[in-house]
């Protein structure tokens, strides 16, 4: 899981919100890999290509068909699998076009840049890890278990492919003012997973509320998680305590 897998065609994705690719562009009789792509960080559009705060990614509603949809898909999964080898360094734009199979231009005209192009990924694995836990739809009559089920989900998932979510995670904390549209759509995709596990339960129904606030924590302890500078458990603990306070206090406000 989280490898590219050789010999085989067509991209998909694994279980519990892994990326598995199989396109090997590699030249016959070399395992396919990013050992020997570029690092060189974040990379911005060549001459004729130069991004601008008002070029963004293009998003799925606006894909005039399922050929680019699954254009789209197939370049995330691309990235998202040269990331879980190498990290937030070994992802290159050139690297992941010619992983893709699709020209460097096509690359740029979906993603203006490295940081658009690994936010989406991230919103890509959040979307399969909340399909697979099947979380908001279960019917549990314990307030906000399965909040705190999403949660051990979400940060036991990053622990087990640190290089994908230090990746993913570095674009999001570190994108630049022209992903920022990006980047506010991610929070707000995580926002909104955490207060649809949670329902109606919370305190005058503030489920978005604190859903945003989850959201800035999760996501600002999930790089450290990466780096291993703390543990599943502890970003766990921390979610918790989170959700108590919050709810605690909104509970004694009445609001």
């Amino acid at each position: 899981m989280g490898r590219i897998h050789d010999r085989q065609r067509g991209d998909q994705l694994a279980v519990s919100g892994d990326f598995s690719v199989s396109a090997d562009t590699s030249a016959p009789g070399r395992r396919s890999g990013v050992h020997n792509m570029p690092t060189s960080g974040k990379r911005r559009a060549p001459q004729g290509h130069r991004s601008t705060t008002a070029i963004r990614s293009l998003s799925d509603d606006v894909l005039p068909s399922q050929t680019r949809r699954d254009r789209r898909v197939q370049i995330l999964v691309t990235a998202a699998a040269i990331a879980s080898d190498g990290g937030y360094e070994s992802v290159g734009m050139r690297s992941v076009a010619a992983r893709a199979q699709v020209s460097l231009g096509t690359l740029y005209r979906y993603f203006p840049s490295k940081d658009h192009l690994l936010v989406a990924a991230f919103g890509l694995w959040l979307e399969r890890i909340n399909q697979e836990s099947s979380v908001a739809q279960r019917s549990d009559a314990v307030p906000f278990s399965r909040l705190s089920d999403l949660v051990n989900c979400l940060s036991e998932t990053a622990t087990k492919h640190p290089r994908l979510t230090e990746a993913m995670a570095t674009a999001y904390l570190s994108a630049d003012s022209s992903a920022a549209l990006d980047v506010k759509k991610i929070r707000a995709q995580i926002a909104t997973m955490f207060a649809e596990a949670m329902g109606s339960t919370a305190p005058g129904n503030h489920c978005v509320q604190i859903g945003e606030i989850l959201a800035d924590v999760w996501t600002s302890n999930v790089l450290a998680v990466a780096h291993g500078r703390t543990t599943a458990l502890e970003l766990q603990r921390r979610m918790q305590i989170t959700i108590d306070l919050v709810t605690r206090t909104i509970g004694k406000s009445g609001k």
